[in-house]
Formats: C-alpha cells, sequence, structure tokens
C-alpha cells in the first residue's frame, strides 16, 4: 500500500494553523506500512476554528456543520484526539491527528488514555519538539520497557521483546474488539529493528539493565521478586489503577470528579507480595487486563469516526424523522374515534331523548 512520503507530509504541515509538536509514526497494517501524522496544539478549540475555514475539507460531514463544537466535545469524552483525512496528489488518504499538547502530556505521563502515547512507544520522525514533551515522552518509553519486560518471559528474542511493545495497545482480553487492531507487530519490527534498538536500548542501560538485559538478539531477566517489583514500581499510574477494578475518570482537575495520582506509598502498598509473587502468566494476564480496561474507557476514537462520518448523518435524520412521524401517526390514531363507537354512543342518546319526550 503506498503511503505519505516525508515531503508531503511536510507540506501539509504548512497548511494547517499554528502548532506546538508534530511527529509521524509507522503504522503495519497488514495490506503494508503507512504513516499518520499527529500535531499537538495548546488551544484546541482555536485550531479547529481556524483549520475548519482553511481545510474545510479535511474534516468530515458532520465537523463541517457543527465545527470546533462537535470535535471538541468528542475530543472531550472521548481519546482526546480528532482524526482528519487530507487527499494527496496521488489520490492517497492519508489521516492526521490533532490533539491538546496538555492532553498529549497527561498520556505520555499516565497512560490516560493509551493513544498517542501509544504512538510514540514505536520509533517516530519528529517535526517540530518541545522541550516538555520530551521530558514526558522518556516516561512513556520507561513504562513502556517495563511493561513489555514483564510480558516477555527469560530467553525470549529481542524481536518478541519489541513486538509486545507494539501489542501493548491492542486489545488481550476482549475478542470482538481485536478485530479492530489490524496490525503486523512482526513485520513492523522487523522493518523497523534497528530504529527499535536505537530507541530503547539507553532506556534499558539508564533505567533497567540491573534487571534485564539484551544480548545477541536475546532476552535475558532476573525473575526475582525484588525485580518484577522495581518493574511494576516503573509503569504509569493508570495501569496500576485498573488492575482490581475498572477506572474510568480522567486526571481532569477541572471536572468535580476526576482521577488522582496514587502517591508513592499508594503505590508500594499496591505492589504487595500478592502481586510480585504471581507466575509469567497469571501477572502477564492481570497487566493486559488494566491495558484494556483503559482501552474500553477511553479509546473510543473508532466510534467517534463512525459517528462523525456523513453517511451516520444521514442515516440519523432518516431515523430520526421516521420516529417523529411514526409517533405523530400514533397520536392521531388513538385520537380518531371508530365509527362503531360513534354509533354506539349515538343510540343511548336518541333512546333516552324518545323516552323523555313521551307526555306522562
Amino acid at each position: 500500500m503506498p503511503s505519505a512520503t516525508h515531503s508531503e507530509i511536510v507540506n501539509l504541515l504548512k497548511l494547517l494553523p499554528k502548532y506546538e509538536f508534530a511527529f509521524y509514526y509507522n503504522h503495519g497494517s497488514r495490506k503494508g506500512a503507512t504513516r499518520r501524522l499527529i500535531v499537538a496544539v495548546n488551544d484546541l478549540n482555536e485550531f479547529h476554528k481556524e483549520n475548519v475555514k482553511k481545510n474545510k475539507t479535511h474534516y468530515p460531514y458532520t465537523a463541517r456543520i457543527f465545527k470546533e463544537r462537535l470535535i471538541n466535545f468528542f475530543c472531550k469524552y472521548g481519546a482526546r484526539t480528532h482524526f482528519n483525512t487530507f487527499k494527496l496528489q496521488n489520490e492517497i488518504n492519508f489521516k492526521y491527528g490533532i490533539i491538546r499538547k496538555q492532553d498529549l502530556l497527561q498520556d505520555l505521563r499516565s497512560w490516560e488514555t493509551l493513544l498517542c502515547s501509544s504512538f510514540m512507544m514505536r520509533p517516530i520522525k519528529k517535526l517540530k519538539t518541545d522541550q516538555d514533551i520530551e521530558i514526558a515522552q522518556n516516561n512513556n518509553l520507561r513504562s513502556t520497557t517495563a511493561v513489555a519486560a514483564i510480558l516477555t518471559q527469560n530467553g525470549e528474542s529481542e524481536v518478541d521483546f519489541y513486538k509486545k511493545i507494539v501489542r501493548i495497545p491492542h486489545y488481550h482480553s476482549f475478542s470482538w474488539f481485536q478485530l479492530l487492531e489490524k496490525e503486523d507487530s512482526e513485520k513492523l519490527v522487523q522493518e523497523n529493528l534497528e530504529k527499535f534498538r536505537k530507541l530503547y536500548h539507553p532506556i534499558i542501560e539508564n533505567n533497567f539493565k540491573n534487571s534485564f538485559t539484551i544480548c545477541d538478539g536475546q532476552f535475558n531477566k532476573d525473575e526475582s521478586s525484588s525485580v518484577t517489583r522495581y518493574l511494576l514500581s516503573n509503569i504509569n499510574d493508570n495501569v496500576h489503577q485498573n488492575l482490581d477494578s475498572i477506572s474510568p475518570l480522567k486526571y481532569d482537575v477541572e471536572k468535580k470528579f476526576h482521577k488522582k495520582h496514587m502517591t508513592q506509598e499508594e503505590l508500594y502498598e499496591k505492589i504487595d507480595d500478592s502481586v510480585t509473587n504471581l507466575s509469567h502468566t497469571k501477572l502477564s494476564s492481570k497487566i493486559n487486563r488494566s491495558i484494556d480496561k483503559i482501552l474500553l474507557s477511553h479509546r473510543n476514537s473508532k466510534i467517534f469516526l463512525i459517528l462523525m462520518s456523513g453517511p451516520f448523518l444521514v442515516g440519523f435524520y432518516i431515523f430520526k424523522y421516521a420516529l417523529k412521524i411514526l409517533i405523530f401517526y400514533f397520536l392521531l390514531k388513538k385520537k380518531k374515534p371508530k365509527e362503531g363507537d360513534e354509533q354506539e354512543d349515538q343510540e343511548p342518546s336518541q333512546g333516552t331523548n324518545t323516552t323523555d319526550s313521551v307526555p306522562v
């Protein structure tokens, strides 16, 4: 499948309003690798307001009608990211996503929605950098490495380790949703193996060299409970929040009900012996189920893309007016009396009048 070139993506960025950070990544589709662009902006409302005017054809029909209000609604209650489609000169549809910078930082630090943070788990090409995002990205990569190290068994290959990273944001326990994640992780890793090494070897050396090593293409891990505890302590907050029960709230301090980050004391209490002494299979299952809960709670972008499409809008209005007509029809039918009922009402009335007219 042909994809956008670097120069085409750079030219697209020139069409967009002001942004703070931008990168593109490879999505390992089974039909072939494709590139997707993500831009982070300070003011989401102003960006979409200006971009709808400048690049109206990039947006789905519902967004063109309701403009930035509908987009902001879906971003607020979905995965914080809105995707547009841009048609390149060779008629290839290229997707680019827009996210508020503060939401991207939150996702990198805590895995709030595991959308843009999951894109940045793999090798990316940065087109504009930001210091705050760079610091948060280091936290994201450290958490990613810790999860992959827990999921990878001692003696597996380096490629298996990176495949675990690619599969982190894929559904594990819900078979129906797995149909949405059509990505060839094996091919993606093999085609970008050196880039994965360049990205993760420094993270491993600086943070995990006493926990596991990768030597001659093989993954070697210390399987002691102390190492498991250390790996768990490096995983982002939202995974721990969802270990035992689903935690759908977001880390949005502007809302009355919001999620708070766990303190170090709460974290160490969560990572007790009952967790660290679990078998590899049970601990992996527990981590995967926690990640699935995050995806179910927040990563609804695919559903929202359907809801914002033109065919859905047409179908929605057809259903809406058909329902109104049906209700109106039943109300009229209920109010209109039947002919038999009218005759019954008239006969007693006539009989009464006749009786009353006879003189005593």
